[in-house]
């Protein structure tokens, strides 16, 4: 294509996915869903520094898909996540936040 940083020359290689990158920076480093593993069924939720007041992922899984939604009000960060039956989610406290409050009406 056109668009391709690399395309300066005839040979340019369009084989890589570097541009979805991105989304997957937006849902392990903003959102927070740090991994998702399929196999074993199991979320590890890692809530990061950021500037941000609040967020919204939404990420398909083979039978059904994990919403997690989160805002933070002063120290203390008010969260949602729905998740596919079956599945655990853990939690990882990476924010300067203590003790860190979570509070969930679905967990």
């Amino acid at each position: 294509t056109d668009t391709l940083w690399e395309n300066v020359i005839a040979s340019a290689s369009c084989c890589h996915g570097f541009a979805s990158h991105a989304a997957y920076v937006y849902i392990r480093d903003i959102a927070g869903l740090a991994s998702i593993d399929k196999e074993n069924r199991t979320i590890l939720v890692r809530l990061g520094k950021n500037s941000l007041k609040y967020c919204k992922a939404t990420v398909p899984v083979g039978d059904g898909e994990i919403v997690l939604n989160w805002t933070k009000k002063g120290k203390k960060i008010d969260y949602q996540i729905e998740v596919p039956a079956g599945y655990k989610v853990y939690f990882e406290n990476c924010l300067d936040l203590n003790p860190l409050v979570l509070t969930s009406p679905n967990l």
